[in-house]
């Protein structure tokens, strides 16, 4: 299976696990959007001297993925190229402070050591909690939100539009490659000196599917914006949910959780 297949699968996954039927997947889409945006901000504003608080944090985490029943094994494999661009923050730290915080044996812990692990997970953190709100919540439950918060609706429609339009755009992208491999049997891969006719192809074909996509929607009555028409009920287990995860949050922020779990158990071995 080629790389164009795996993504063109990848997102009708995505859209298949956000369209499921599980308790986490029925919450208030606007309580799960507004839990994402806490909880980085919780996550981000976590002192350096505070690291350990970090570990607490990923309570929510686990929580979310053991209730949404979603696999942490496809959850790797999607997101393993963000990674890079993660650890990336925390290099300048890891080089310029030299100080160091204690020994593993003969191997030193530096300060800039601790800085980078901190914010690298961070960034994993915020990743997985947006990871999480996209495979529990469709994308028109997230623009209904959005619009319950007064986010403009001419940038709701891009979204939308965007969203959409991705997965034809990735099907016309490997029909193209397709078609390349059958006139260039036993080639590797696209050659380099038609790089740029395949993606000004691509582009042309782009806006013609645009264009007849656009004519078909204005024949549905389309006038520019969508009309978010799906009513979403709210329940008190929304609420429930929703007061239970911001005071979970709260707790694990300014509670070392982990800290007093060890002192606990030793106390009851002493």
């Amino acid at each position: 299976m080629s790389k164009m297949e795996q993504a063109v699968q990848q997102l009708h996954q995505i859209r298949e696990e956000a369209s499921e039927d599980s308790w986490i997947h029925r919450i208030y889409p606007t309580f799960k959007l507004l839990l994402t945006v806490f909880y980085i901000g919780m996550v981000t504003q976590i002192p350096m001297e505070k690291g350990e608080i970090l570990f607490s944090m990923a309570i929510y985490l686990v929580f979310l993925f053991v209730a949404g029943g979603i696999s942490l094994k496809l959850c790797v494999s999607r997101l393993w190229i963000a990674l890079p661009f993660v650890a990336f923050m925390g290099l300048y730290p890891l080089f310029a402070e030299r100080d160091v915080l204690l020994y593993f044996g003969r191997f030193p812990v530096t300060t800039g050591m601790m800085q980078f692990l901190i914010l690298f997970l961070k960034g994993i953190y915020t990743v997985l909690a947006v990871y999480l709100l996209v495979v529990t919540t469709t994308v028109e439950k997230m623009c209904t939100s959005l619009a319950k918060c007064h986010v403009p609706s001419a940038i709701l429609t891009i979204v939308l539009l965007i969203y959409r339009y991705l997965g034809l755009l990735l099907e016309e992208a490997e029909r193209m490659q397709q078609a390349y491999q059958l006139r260039a049997p036993g080639q590797r891969g696209i050659a380099r000196n038609t790089w740029g006719s395949f993606v000004g192809l691509l582009l042309l074909r782009a806006f013609e599917r645009a264009e007849r996509i656009n004519e078909s929607m204005r024949l549905r009555g389309f006038q520019g914006e969508f009309i978010y028409w799906e009513q979403i009920k709210l329940s008190w287990t929304d609420w429930l949910f929703f007061v239970t995860m911001c005071g979970m949050m709260v707790l694990l922020r300014w509670i070392p959780v982990f800290r007093l779990a060890g002192q606990m158990a030793e106390s009851m071995i002493n």
